[in-house]
């Protein structure tokens, strides 16, 4: 799951190509047309739904972690929450940023700087995720060893 995100991450950083005109765009001779627009947006969907389904699981597990003493139905309805919580915040201040930048910036810049945040978002995710295997990894290798002993 932690993959899909990843990559739902990386799609949405590559959609700011096609999201209208961004300074890039110009070195990569895309015109600035509804054709191009609309398949960044539906490109930009795609995405989202790699970002928003495997976050389910991954609510869960670290519900788990942060609540053991909850089980079942209670811990789903902690993660649930959690995860609504979370996915509402975001659909009230994103708008809330966008505009601002959007204001501030301009939309050409705005969708630059969205790009780069995306970028700096898909780097610490991947570190994160990399950092989270060579220590499952190191655990998995210690019980291993403590098997062997006894």
């Amino acid at each position: 799951t932690r993959v899909l995100i990843a990559a739902g991450i990386f799609i949405m950083m590559f959609c700011f190509f096609f999201s209208g005109p961004f300074y890039l765009s110009e070195n990569l001779q895309l015109e600035n047309d509804l054709t191009v627009l609309v398949f960044g947006v539906s490109l930009m969907g795609f995405s989202m739904s790699l970002n928003i389904i495997p976050s389910c699981p991954e609510f869960i597990a670290a519900g788990r972690i942060a609540f053991p003493q909850e089980t079942g139905f209670l811990m789903n309805d902690l993660a649930s929450s959690l995860f609504n919580n979370g996915l509402s915040l975001g659909l009230i201040f994103g708008p809330i940023a966008g505009g601002y930048l959007g204001r501030s910036l301009g939309y050409r810049l705005s969708t630059t700087v969205i790009f780069f945040w995306q970028g700096i978002l898909f780097a610490v995710y991947l570190g994160a995720y990399f950092k989270d295997r060579a220590r499952a990894k190191t655990l998995a290798q210690n019980a291993k060893s403590v098997q062997t002993r006894t």
